[in-house]
């Protein structure tokens, strides 16, 4: 498999992902304040279209684990996912989702912000530079 091919099937499943995650996100949020996060998984990344596990029951401290929050993912990947709570101002909470792929020594990041509405951002390389 290619590095192009691991990117299509990573944006196939942010995509699907963003109708799965919006609304459990805003009711999480409205109870407590923040958004949920789903830690990274699987760990370690897996590399070069190998796959590995993933463990869903893998949690922030003081969050629910990806399955506790009612959210299914596949047993095997060839590119890890992640969900963060982050601040777009000062006072202004988003979340996104993000998928990483390594390849050939270099790492790869897409992500989808969400802040009332989705803003799908590029593939990145997020190192290492040379």
């Amino acid at each position: 498999m290619s590095l192009q091919e691991i990117k299509d099937k990573a944006e196939t499943w942010i995509q699907a992902f963003k109708d799965q995650i919006l609304s459990p996100q805003e009711d999480y949020f409205d109870s407590n304040g923040v958004y949920w996060i789903g830690v990274s998984t699987p760990a370690p990344m897996p590399s070069d279209g190998a796959t590995n596990e993933t463990d869903p029951s893998i949690f922030a401290p003081g969050m629910p684990s990806w399955s506790d929050f009612g959210i299914v993912i596949a047993t095997e990947l060839d590119y890890a996912i992640r969900v963060d709570s982050i601040r777009k101002l000062p006072d202004c909470f988003a979340f996104q989702i993000v998928a990483e792929i390594s390849w050939q020594g270099a790492n790869y990041d897409k992500k989808s912000v969400y802040h009332h509405s989705w803003e799908d951002e590029p593939w990145v390389q997020t190192g290492p530079f040379a």
